[in-house]
């Protein structure tokens, strides 16, 4: 048997863990809940969740920078897009035509 004749999830990577995502209302409720929580708890909420303080550090710069709202990810993923991307939607949508990507 050869690794060509392997269905997915067979293998050496086939138990690999997945990358979790977390839409941004979830991420919201648990930075405020973080937040809300007396100093001696915090720990507690980061361990319920299966989450590190890095994570909480990296949601709420997101929040405060604007690129966390409860919008969720139409709103983020258009924060993400370069001038150069908003402008070829512009003419895209001015044109009606398609124009090479």
């Amino acid at each position: 048997m050869t690794s060509h004749d392997l269905q997915r999830g067979d293998g050496p990577r086939g138990d690999r863990p997945r990358r979790r995502y977390f839409s941004a209302e979830y991420k919201l409720r648990i930075v405020a809940e973080y937040e809300a929580a007396p100093d001696g708890e915090k720990g507690r909420v980061l361990q319920r969740e299966g989450l590190y303080s890095t994570s909480i550090d990296l949601w709420r710069r997101q929040r405060d920078n604007g690129e966390l709202t409860a919008a969720g990810p139409a709103s983020s993923a258009r924060a993400r897009k370069t001038p150069e991307q908003l402008e070829l939607e512009r003419l895209r949508k001015e044109r009606g035509a398609t124009l090479p990507q």
